[in-house]
């Protein structure tokens, strides 16, 4: 379709594909545990993809084709597997990317574009994306149960008490890492000023 919008989307398992025209996608949560799909694939004119944490732990996270142009940021895009996968695979079109958290674990790769590249530092180097984006481990709170919530000292959204929980002895890197210029959204008091990455960023939670 045209001019959509989807958000908060929860899903697990299977592949998220995007086609059509000016489709937003934005603080959704997707976890792919299926070997060789990627967490969303993206084929479409003008999408674009915000506040989105994407986890495929034996595939490629987010995989742009087409001729559109992707615009890609505050998320958090972490693959897992073998070689034949990336946390950013830019086949074709255009991309505008930045303010992310690109993480490769086990044999996978940052990125592909012209190559595959093992380091944000060659990714940002090779593609010309990326400049203010990192590659941290999230420290989510529970993965394999599907909870994505970022760990916080200061309290973190527990979908399991439907409260905030105060028991967390970590903090996620990414807390506070967004485009200082976006402002918070939804976050509540005290938020950094700043927004987080991921599905979480700019909400409520």
């Amino acid at each position: 379709g045209m001019n959509l919008l989807l958000t908060r989307l929860a899903q697990r398992w299977g592949e998220v594909s995007i086609t059509g025209t000016n489709i937003v996608l934005m603080q959704s949560a997707v976890l792919s545990t299926n070997a060789g799909a990627s967490g969303i694939l993206v084929d479409a004119v003008a999408p674009v993809i915000s506040n989105v944490t994407v986890v495929a732990t034996r595939g490629t996270a987010l995989r742009k084709r087409g001729p559109g142009t992707l615009r890609l940021g505050h998320s958090i895009l972490v693959a897992g597997g073998g070689e034949e996968h990336a946390a950013l695979a830019w086949e074709d079109g255009g991309l505008h990317s930045d303010w992310n958290n690109l993480r490769a674990a086990n044999a996978s790769w940052v990125g592909f574009r012209h190559g595959r590249w093992e380091k944000l530092s060659y990714w940002q180097a090779a593609s010309g994306q990326d400049a203010n984006s990192v590659s941290f481990d999230p420290l989510f709170q529970n993965e394999p149960a599907g909870d994505l919530h970022l760990n916080s000292t200061a309290g973190r959204w527990s979908p399991i008490f439907n409260d905030w929980d105060y028991g967390d002895t970590t903090n996620s890197p990414l807390i506070d890492l967004g485009d200082p210029w976006i402002g918070t959204g939804d976050e509540v008091m005290y938020n950094g000023y700043r927004r987080n990455l991921g599905a979480y960023g700019g909400t409520e939670q």
